[in-house]
């Protein structure tokens, strides 16, 4: 059995992660979406759960509620992606230069099912 893979900036289907039973190493795929951006997705063998696991609620990731949330990577606006402020580690991205924020989104593996 296998879990289909999402990218984790447009939620759009990447490929699958092909675990076969008695194999729980994880998987990941990494490449660029259709949405120009790279993505890294993984899947830690947990397809390979008995039934009642969260893969068998549901079309696509989001266990049949229609959205699924995906952590979205931007530049830190405070510090321009540099990580200081004034010669300081910037407070608001703590010195990363980057900052992650969740979103909202359809489920793209219910997108056919709403017609």
């Amino acid at each position: 059995m296998s879990k289909n893979l999402y990218c984790n900036h447009c939620g759009a289907y990447v490929g699958e992660c092909g675990h076969e039973p008695g194999v729980t190493d994880p998987v990941t795929l990494t490449g660029t979406c259709k949405c120009g951006r790279q993505f890294s997705v993984t899947c830690n063998g947990d397809c390979l759960k008995k039934e009642g696991s969260t893969m068998n609620k549901g079309p696509g990731t989001c266990d049949g509620t229609g959205t699924i949330v995906v952590q979205v990577k931007y530049t830190c606006s405070t510090c321009d992606g540099s990580g200081k402020v004034l010669g300081k580690t910037c407070s608001t991205c703590r010195g990363t230069g980057k900052m992650t924020v969740s979103e909202k989104r359809d489920c793209p593996g219910c997108v056919n099912c709403r017609k």
